[in-house]
């Protein structure tokens, strides 16, 4: 998928920088609260595990987001958190 998004997009990428960050969080169930871990994966950590075992994996509780910037100003982000684990 990303591969095909990146194709999608190539023709303007001189224009456009795409940030992809990969937040892990942790549900606590008895409190209900979430709670935010320092391990944020990036654009390269991303793309070498892709590159690596052709696949990235995310768990549940965790949060992806992507943001297009133009010009460092961003320009619009699709994300959200991860509610269900099917592989």
């Amino acid at each position: 998928e990303y591969d095909r998004y990146i194709s999608k997009i190539s023709s303007i990428n001189a224009l456009y920088d795409i940030e992809m960050v990969h937040s892990k969080h942790i549900y606590d169930y008895d409190s209900g609260e979430i709670i935010f871990s320092a391990n944020n994966y990036y654009n390269v950590d991303i793309t070498d595990m892709l590159a690596l075992e052709g696949n990235y994996y995310l768990e549940e509780t965790d949060y992806f987001k992507i943001t297009v910037y133009r010009e460092d100003i961003p320009i619009v982000f699709v994300g959200g958190g991860i509610k269900n684990e099917a592989y």
